[in-house]
C-alpha cells in the first residue's frame, strides 16, 4: 500500500483536513484489502469504482462515469446522515 501513497495528494492534505475535522474520502479503481497504511495517512474512507474487474480500455472508457456515480452515492449519503 506504500505505493499507493506516492505521488498522491492525500499526504498533503492530511494536516489540513485534520485541523479542519474534514473527512478525507479517496476514489479508487480498485482497493486494496489492507487499506491500514491509508488510515494512518489520514485518509477518513475508501471506495472504489468499479464494480467488477475491467480491461484497462474499458476502465479508461467508463471511468469517468463510476467515478461520478460513485461520489454521488457517498454525497447522498453524508448529506442525509
Amino acid at each position: 500500500m506504500l505505493k499507493a501513497l506516492m505521488g498522491k495528494p492525500y499526504p498533503v492534505l492530511q494536516p489540513y483536513v485534520k485541523k479542519h475535522d474534514i473527512p478525507l474520502i479517496c476514489f479508487g479503481g480498485r482497493t486494496d484489502k489492507n487499506l491500514d497504511s491509508l488510515y494512518c495517512a489520514g485518509v477518513s474512507a475508501v471506495f472504489s469504482i468499479c464494480d467488477r474487474p475491467k480491461s484497462l480500455e474499458e476502465a479508461l472508457k467508463e471511468g469517468p462515469f463510476y467515478l461520478e456515480d460513485t461520489v454521488y452515492n457517498v454525497m447522498r449519503l453524508i448529506k442525509n446522515f
